[in-house]
């Protein structure tokens, strides 16, 4: 057994510190990582007045902290890292690094992966040629020692080691892709090129570790305003590696509804960087698919990874002069996600056409959506929601299945708040008074929603029994959408016209509007525009059809919920009591707003939050603080 045996005085510097990063601090080069650390104390291993102490437990100044590590236990942890060793001889190896470990760790394990028989103290300098990214699964060159690791420098810097990365990247990408770099310019107006080797740099200074901080180097960094094919008559742009598309696959989230498949080999004697390949990749409009630097993410897909690996490497061994060429399998998650993508999109078409077929649009080669670039609702001049069939055209929005969440919410409150009361004062008769239930939707465009509701509360089997009236009101700044809110309403509520109403109305001025003034609506629902209006949305991008002012709103998406804020509570202070003192507001909100929502409704209590599919808070509903 190994021991690792020391104390330690707590400084007034480290005082009110925790234990766990007091021993991190200062036994890094012993206790390598947060979870070799924990397992330290999970043994016992660190302590005050030879007690075992906890993670948590924090120091004083002058306080003597006792370590005795068992280092023989995190050489076996190290050992337990799922690094394979692809190839090995007395002068370097090829190992197989797997998502989720980053480099100073695969580094650090290197005298256990490769010789379990050396001591921690062994000076044999296992060094790591090239770099990944921790979130990346690939092949690494080490050297065994210092001889061997100037000549992998020297031999990677020349480009003598041919490496081949696999990538899945957005779009179709055709070979027209491969030359839209070079109508690319610097800010100072001049072309952008490639060039292999500009800036002696040594390598031995670049690590790329931090998966949200990938590290540039003028050397490597072929995107920059000197060096080859810099003359503006120049068409084509020189790459140092191959492009070479292995698959494409349709996506209902990718750019252009396409995600590519694709290999990346350097060419002899070229040598770039990992991160200048994601650079350029971003600059020709085919990011790769991930959720880090230079790389962009799937809407349907969340994982915090990258879909690139490095799958080959090859090179002339520098002793020996064999051909080195080592190779592993594409990852699982590159094909896994590609066929996911291909299974929503095929399932979407297949609905879109079957419901196209519905309104006479007979296209059965293609998703009629895709082919003609205009929403399949436009075309059909219909969109279900709620099981209700809603005429729409391109003066209103395309209700959405989000907004779902805001009909079944308000239907919630009816039940909750209204009927229980109704009901037990029916039971006890304590008197045969009508009660009401007052909706105000803002912002109603097609109705969709108010109608919704209405036509949902009208439906239950309590609603005949329960002595209580509904009436809802829906107000929008465009007259052309609020006429077809009536003729929506018209078709779905026609007997009960006197339950609804619609006018023209601004969120902005609730306050003082004299149609409102004095209502006491029950609930607000509103579905504003939460679109940023910097930022343009993608090419063929179906809501590029949809009214701008229905979807598009200033000051990053958030104008409308603060007109809407402000607006209630001047109410409140002028008395026009457009929302009665319990009444709530319904509120759709963006995939990643509502927390900015709710602090912008910083008056009120978010007491109902309502996720969708994706674990987004889509649905927020809002209680005035008393």
């Amino acid at each position: 057994m190994q021991k690792f045996e020391t104390s330690i005085v707590v400084s007034a510097k480290d005082s009110n510190k925790r234990a766990e990063k007091f021993i991190l601090h200062h036994f890094r080069d012993v206790v390598i990582s947060k979870e070799l650390c924990r397992q330290c104390f999970r043994r016992g291993e660190i302590l005050i007045n030879n007690s075992p102490i906890e993670t948590s437990r924090i120091l004083h100044k002058d306080v003597i902290v006792q370590v005795s590590i068992d280092q023989s236990e995190i050489k076996r942890s190290r050992l337990n890292l799922p690094i394979t060793v692809k190839y090995e001889d007395h002068h370097l190896a090829v190992v197989l690094k797997p998502p989720g470990v980053h480099m100073r760790g695969l580094q650090e394990s290197l005298p256990f992966l490769l010789d379990s028989s050396r001591s921690i103290a062994s000076e044999t300098p296992y060094l790591c040629i090239n770099q990944l990214q921790r979130s990346m699964n690939g092949l690494v060159i080490l050297s065994k020692s210092s001889e061997m690791h100037k000549k992998l420098l020297s031999m990677d810097k020349s480009g003598d080691i041919k490496f081949r990365y696999r990538l899945v990247c957005h779009g179709r990408f055709d070979e027209s892709a491969k030359t839209a770099a070079s109508n690319c310019e610097d800010k100072d107006g001049s072309r952008e090129s490639i060039d292999s080797d500009n800036n002696d740099v040594s390598k031995e200074s670049i690590v790329v570790d931090d998966d949200n901080n990938d590290v540039y180097n003028k050397r490597d960094t072929f995107i920059h305003s000197t060096g080859i094919n810099n003359s503006a008559t120049n068409a084509s742009l020189q790459l140092p590696f191959a492009i070479h598309p292995i698959s494409t696959t349709r996506s209902t989230s990718g750019e252009s509804n396409y995600l590519t498949t694709l290999d990346i080999v350097h060419h002899n004697h070229a040598q770039v960087s990992l991160p200048a390949i994601k650079d350029y990749f971003m600059r020709i409009k085919h990011p790769i698919v991930g959720h880090n630097t230079a790389s962009k993410q799937l809407k349907s897909c969340k994982d915090k990874g990258i879909l690139m690996a490095l799958v080959e490497v090859a090179f002339e061994h520098p002793v020996t002069k064999e051909n080195v060429c080592v190779e592993c399998d594409e990852p699982r998650k590159l094909k896994t996600i590609c066929q996911r993508e291909q299974n929503f999109y095929e399932k979407k078409r297949a609905a879109r056409i079957a419901e196209a077929k519905l309104y006479g649009i007979e296209n059965t080669n293609d998703d009629p959506e895709i082919q003609s670039g205009i929403p399949l609702a436009y075309i059909s001049g219909e969109k279900s929601f709620c099981g209700l069939q809603f005429m729409v055209s391109n003066q209103t929005m395309i209700p959405r299945i989000s907004t779902e969440h805001l009909v079944r919410a308000t239907l919630d409150i009816y039940k909750t708040r209204l009927l229980s009361d109704v009901c037990l004062d029916a039971n006890e008769a304590a008197d045969n008074t009508t009660k009401s239930f007052r909706i105000l939707d803002v912002g109603t465009g097609s109705g969709c929603i108010l109608i919704a509701i209405i036509h949902s509360i009208l439906s239950l089997p309590e609603y005949n029994t329960a002595n209580a009236s509904i009436f809802g009101m829906g107000i929008d700044i465009s007259p052309l959408a609020l006429d077809a809110a009536k003729s929506n309403a018209k078709r779905h509520l026609h007997k009960q016209q006197s339950l609804y109403c619609f006018a023209k109305g601004n969120m902005e001025y609730l306050h003082n509007d004299p149609l409102l003034s004095q209502k006491n609506f029950d609930v607000i629902v509103c579905n504003p525009p939460y679109l940023d209006i910097t930022k343009p949305l993608p090419p063929n991008d179906p809501r590029s059809h949809e009214p701008s002012h229905a979807i598009y709103c200033s000051e990053e998406g958030y104008q409308c919920y603060r007109l809407l804020s402000e607006s209630l509570d001047k109410s409140l202070a002028l008395g026009s009591q457009v929302l009665n003192k319990e009444g709530l507001v319904v509120l759709e909100v963006g995939a990643t707003m509502a927390k900015k929502v709710k602090r912008i409704f910083n008056d009120w209590c978010c007491i109902k939050s309502i996720k969708d599919q994706q674990g987004f808070e889509r649905c927020l509903v809002f209680r005035r603080n008393e």
